[in-house]
């Protein structure tokens, strides 16, 4: 019934309403059942002299008028078709409110929901994909990526299997080509605010945009978590952030012909560092300390470049930001023997990492380990059973903070979430070279 559980609706009301959704059904409606059917029938009948008694006639519209042989007759239909008329409206409205609680929210049903879309979530999709699960992906930022795609899009990365060197949204897009077969659905730019176990063992999730999920299981690939670039806290840094003070490098094609300087002894600054030395005018590199945090292979190259005079590497800490007259001029820097060294500059590049947070991922009862979950080496599961965490945001003896190791992670993780949702089946390795049912996965070969 339309109305369930509401008997003592007019018969008059049902009459209209059977007119109104006697029709392929929509989501949310449910078709009048044979009871409502009979008595919508005889009153029918009573208005439509062309039907036959006990029959009701399709054809015949409904605002077919009675014979008429008087004035007074033509007064009263025409109110009995404005009577009907506001019922129309009326239940309309009606109608329109219970589609939204029948069926228009209703939380999506899926056996997986990935929290997090860059590499090591949409990795995850893929090794998924090939056991013939579908996923979610939720993440907070408005576009796929994740930190590769929000940090540093055209930052080098060495360390890809069969990728000499590839650029970071390159990577991001040759994942999104990997995954294409599988469908995933996204839901961007929202964060998850809420996860709880159901009774059924089954998991509620909701997101800052409303979205709900009903699912069997979680993959957190959620990287650091809600990450903010540590920032340039010196006098005069606040009026150039985001102008000539950045966080992450976009496009490099801008920095040609310009004075820059990168701060940074990790990775991502001597990565830069090296990528860049050439297509700017000058760069100048300062570290705080002698030591660096970065691959020594980097530190070994960007040495050798500082004693050819390709670059400038400089010891120290910033001061203030230097400016005259509200525009930009460069950093003022203090080396450890305390003397100043004023810096000319176009650009400012800091590479100081990301200071990491959870949100509301450390609210879920799960255990933690220095802002990161902790997790089995078998299928990558947190404490929680159903929940799993692949990428930089999980922790175990001997985890290397790579994106080689998300990817394993993620294979392994699938095989778990498989378990999960389908304990007694048997798995068996299937590999994708040899495959038949791997192929149709893939959409190599049309199923049959």
């Amino acid at each position: 019934m339309l109305f369930p559980g509401n008997e003592e609706f007019p018969q008059l009301v049902h009459v209209f309403l059977f007119k109104l959704v006697l029709q392929p059904a929509k989501p949310g409606f449910v078709q009048l059942d044979i009871s409502h059917f009979f008595a919508t029938r005889a009153v029918l009948d009573k208005s439509t002299p062309n039907g036959a008694p006990g029959s009701f006639n399709p054809t015949i519209p409904l605002a077919t008028p009675p014979p008429v042989s008087s004035y007074m007759s033509l007064i009263l239909f025409s109110s009995l078709l404005l009577i009907l008329y506001t019922l129309t409206q009326v239940i309309r409205s009606i109608n329109m409110t219970l589609f939204v609680h029948t069926g228009a929210n209703m939380p999506i049903q899926t056996d997986v929901v990935i929290i997090g879309a860059g590499p090591a979530g949409l990795f995850q999709v893929f090794e998924l994909g090939l056991l013939d699960i579908h996923a979610h992906v939720v993440d907070s930022l408005p576009h796929i990526g994740g930190q590769c795609g929000e940090l540093y899009p055209e930052k080098p990365i060495y360390d890809i299997p069969a990728y000499p060197v590839i650029g970071a949204q390159e990577l991001i897009d040759r994942l999104m080509e990997q995954i294409e077969p599988f469908n995933a659905q996204f839901h961007l730019a929202q964060a998850v605010t809420g996860l709880e176990r159901k009774d059924n063992g089954r998991f509620a999730l909701v997101t800052s945009a409303g979205t709900e999920f009903d699912t069997a299981t979680v993959v957190i690939a959620a990287g650091l978590g809600a990450f903010q670039p540590r920032q340039l806290r010196v006098p005069g840094a606040a009026d150039f952030n985001d102008k000539d003070i950045h966080y992450k490098i976009a496009r490099t094609d801008d920095l040609a012909g310009k004075d820059i300087i990168i701060l940074g002894g990790g990775d991502s600054a001597l990565d830069w560092t090296l990528e860049l030395h050439d297509k700017v005018k000058s760069l100048t590199l300062i570290h705080r300390r002698v030591e660096y945090r970065g691959q020594p292979a980097s530190v070994k190259k960007m040495k050798a470049l500082a004693e050819k005079g390709a670059l400038r590497e400089l010891h120290g800490m910033v001061r203030e930001v230097r400016s005259d007259n509200g525009n930009f001029k460069g950093l003022s820097v203090a080396d450890a023997e305390g003397n100043t060294h004023e810096i000319d500059a176009d650009k400012v590049f800091v590479f100081w990492g990301l200071s990491p947070n959870l949100g509301p991922v450390g609210e879920w009862g799960l255990d933690i380990d220095k802002r990161q979950l902790r997790v089995d080496t078998e299928k990558f599961e947190t404490s929680e059973t159903g929940i799993f965490a692949v990428g930089d945001i999980n922790t175990y003896p001997g985890k290397k903070k790579l994106i080689l190791s998300g990817f394993h992670e993620a294979a392994l993780a699938a095989f778990g979430v498989q378990k999960h949702l389908d304990p007694d089946k048997r798995v068996f390795l299937q590999y994708t070279t040899t495959s038949p049912i791997m192929h149709k996965r893939l959409g190599l070969e049309k199923s049959e």
